[in-house]
Formats: C-alpha cells, structure tokens, sequence
C-alpha cells in the first residue's frame, strides 16, 4: 500500500479515549506509512482544572495501545511520552506531517518555525475537524469529564428529553443502594470530596450535612421525610433557605425538574454559591439525574427509607450503572 506521507506526527492528552481521538488517529493511519503519537505525561499537563480525574498515564497510554493493536496499528506506530508541545518534530529529520486540530493550528505552527531554525523542512500541516456529539457540540475529554456526554457523544441530558415514569417492577431495584450507605454523622464527617462538586438529594440528607457543618453546592428538598410534611422543627430550620423552585410529580423525573438541575449543576461548577432547590411533589428519584448529569469525581447524596444515606462517587460506569436502570422507565405521555 502506498501512503501520501512517510512519517505523520500527533499530539494530545488522550484522556477517556472517545471516537473523537479514534478519528484523528485513523486519518494518520490511512495517509501515513509510519505514525508517532504523542502523549502527554502527567508533569506536563500544568494546571489544568481537574487535573486530579484526569486518567494517569499509564492509563491512557494502556487505552491507546489497547486501540492500536486492535486496528492493527500497533506496527508502524510509536507512543512517544510529550514533556513539551514539539515531542520527536525536532529531532527526526523524516517526520513529514503534523496533524492538527482547529484548536491547535498555532502549535503545529509553531513547530515549523522551530523545524525551520534547526534546518528542517516544514511539515504538511493536516487539520481534522472535530466530530461532534448529539447535540451540535464538539466531543471533547473535557465534556466527558463534566459528565456532560459519554465517550461515543451520546448527551446526558437527553435522556430526559420526556418526562419518565418508574414502572412498579423495577421500584425493588431502585432501593438498592448505588453506593456506600452513611448510616452516622460520624459517616458524613469521612466523606472527602476535596474540591469535587457535591449534590445532596433529601431533606434529611441535607439536614445530616447541615450538622456537621457543611453544605452540599447543590441542595434538593421537598420538606417531607417518608413522604410526610416535616414537622419537626429542628429539622426544618437546618434545611437552608431553597433558591428555586421546581415540580416533580411521585413515581416521576419529570423534564422541567431535571432541566432545571442541570443548569443550576453548570453555574455551581464556576461559582463558590451554594444553591437550594425546593421540589413541590417529591424529590426521591432525582438522585437518578443528579448522578448522570454530575461531573465525574462528584459526590452524589441521597437518601433510602429504612436503610439511611447513600453516596456515590461518579465515575463512568456508575453512570452506565444507573442509564441502564433508567432505560427501563416509561415514557409519560401527557394528555
């Protein structure tokens, strides 16, 4: 097979290896006899927000390696560990290409100048559009890691594009806990979520939270505990003062509901502001939401009658965890 270039060239940080970064790395295999990708090592990925869930390197190296081999890439190509944005460019006079995307024109730039200085002939420099998920937006690493998509594009938030309904056959599921069970202060006083975003569901919760204190970035309440009216007033007055105001019908996630989560999670993510929402109906099963629509690394709370708080640290196969519970949901068709 003849290839338009000898040796192609391809940088990034690879993290949650997605169908984006699977397209950009089989454009260079088509077009190129020899292939080198570079990866970025941990010391060189600086100060960027969320450092800490973003896959360690021998992780991301494993994941490509597992990709390559799959696709018989595995014999015409390197993994070259990038301390800095030029990695073998300047060194191997047969590199021929660099591909690009849109938002890194200017390094691929920038290592011609460099190549030229050193007596280098240019690179053909390939721009590869970004592919995008099901909303119109770019797939990015970025987006998986604020949970916003998964690794094959698909968005969070539209499976709750209708208002859901949980049959009565899958209610004994939903009592199982996702996570550990908090059955003490004592447990809530462990809980460590550093600078990870917390989203507290149930007044009791909340109010556990409250007198210890601390306060989730993300309360939701509907005043009630077993599906009674709280009257006891110690409970209520630790409950903080609710922002906003939503609906949420018993047996339900309703659309309006979640749409509502979903934007009050997105402004906590850039604000020290902690905010309250009031459920009117209940709030028992927009635990389901909260932990699909949550940046990973997030600490999920919520609560199970007779068995206590329950919290879940979200990762991606706790999201496909509670997609595939959430999948069986009816569909409420309004009248």
């Amino acid at each position: 097979m003849r290839f338009k270039h000898k040796h192609a060239i391809l940088g990034g940080t690879f993290d949650r290896l997605h169908i984006g970064h699977k397209h950009f790395i089989d454009v260079a295999e088509k077009v190129s006899e020899c292939v080198t990708i570079g990866l970025v090592t941990d010391k060189f990925l600086g100060n960027r927000i969320h450092k800490d869930i973003i896959e360690p390197y021998e992780i991301r190296e494993r994941e490509l390696k597992q990709y390559l081999s799959s696709k018989n890439y595995d014999t015409k190509t390197t993994i070259y560990p990038l301390t800095d944005i030029f990695g073998p460019a300047l060194k191997d006079p047969n590199v021929d290409m660099v591909l690009a995307i849109e938002e890194s024109i200017a390094n691929a730039k920038l290592i011609n100048r460099e190549r030229v200085k050193r007596g280098f002939p240019e690179l053909a420099i390939v721009v590869v559009p970004m592919m995008k998920a099901d909303d119109g937006r770019y797939i990015s690493s970025k987006r998986i890691r604020n949970g916003e998509i998964d690794r094959f594009g698909n968005v969070y938030l539209s499976l709750f594009a209708n208002t859901l309904r949980v049959p009565e056959d899958i209610k004994p599921a939903l009592r199982k806990p996702f996570g550990k069970i908090l059955r003490t202060l004592n447990d809530y006083k462990k809980i460590r979520a550093g600078n990870r975003i917390v989203i507290a569901i149930g007044d009791i919760v909340v109010a556990n939270l409250m007198k210890i204190s601390s306060q989730a970035n993300v309360s939701i309440i509907d005043l009630k505990t077993q599906r009674k009216p709280i009257k006891d007033k110690k409970i209520l007055n630790l409950l903080p003062r609710p922002d906003i105001f939503v609906r949420n019908q018993p047996s339900t996630i309703e659309k309006g509901a979640v749409s509502m989560i979903n934007s009050i999670l997105r402004k906590s993510l850039s604000s020290d502001k902690k905010y309250t929402i009031r459920v009117g109906g209940e709030e028992d099963l927009l635990a389901t939401p909260a932990i699909l629509l949550a940046p990973l690394g997030s600490i999920i709370l919520y609560g199970i009658r007779d068995v206590g708080g329950i919290m879940v640290k979200v990762t991606e196969s706790k999201k496909e965890e509670v997609k595939e519970v959430l999948s069986k949901f009816d569909i409420l068709k309004l009248k």
